[in-house]
């Protein structure tokens, strides 16, 4: 967090979580490690905490509402602003890993690890560096051009091995959401999406959208 005089004080730290009870908690636990002011929000008012805070850190919490959680790192990426973004999921799923890569996340923690780990992991970001817990570590490949998704297994049948775009597009369409929809919500062309709807259902080898309903809860892309 910059003050008046441009130097650096205590970072400031948005903590937006539909679950009032694990947010304060967490807001709490950063407040008494005593290197930030952290500020707990329901999901919907993140993007207008950390315009209102000047927050230097985003920490969301990937609850069911996974499209709603991205779309709140789109947002914040999409200003341009100098808050970094933390995503903190229940555990490491592959399809939530690469998702996270797309909307320009600096770091992907779960709830599994230690809060020592994820400290450490907010003052490297706030230091302009990039942190992936352990787990998602060993699904990724550093490029000069940063972190890439690397699948344990690139087998059929996963999610693993889509794009960005396509596992954007598999989890509209799995919340029941028609091409047309799915167009509007993504700003793209409806052929677009429907091309990336063939892809998809053919790296999955899948023919229907009831069993891209089932392949998307077992990912984890949408709440059952």
């Amino acid at each position: 967090m910059n003050n008046h005089d441009g130097e650096i004080s205590t970072l400031g730290m948005v903590i937006g979580s539909r679950q009032r009870l694990f947010r304060e908690g967490l807001a709490a636990m950063f407040r008494s490690a005593g290197f930030l002011h952290a500020w707990e929000v329901d999901t919907p008012e993140v993007v207008w905490s950390v315009q209102q805070r000047n927050a230097d850190i985003l920490l969301l919490d990937m609850e069911a509402r996974t499209e709603e959680t991205l779309d709140m790192a789109r947002l914040i990426d999409g200003q341009r602003s100098h808050c970094r973004t933390l995503l903190l999921d229940d555990r490491v799923r592959p399809a939530h890993l690469c998702a996270a890569l797309g909307v320009a996340a600096k770091g992907y923690w779960t709830k599994e690890d230690p809060f020592s780990e994820l400290s450490r992991a907010v003052r490297q970001i706030a230091a302009g560096r990039l942190s992936f817990c352990p787990a998602a570590r060993h699904l990724l490949a550093m490029t000069p051009q940063g972190p890439r998704f690397r699948p344990r297994e690139n087998t059929p049948g996963t999610a693993a091995g889509l794009t960005r775009r396509e596992l954007e597009v598999l989890a509209l369409l799995s919340e029941g959401l028609t091409v047309k929809q799915c167009a509007e919500r993504l700003r793209l062309a409806a052929s677009t999406v429907d091309n990336h709807k063939v892809r998809l259902m053919r790296k999955l080898n899948v023919h229907k959208v009831v069993d891209l309903v089932r392949l998307a809860v077992r990912e984890g892309l949408v709440g059952t």
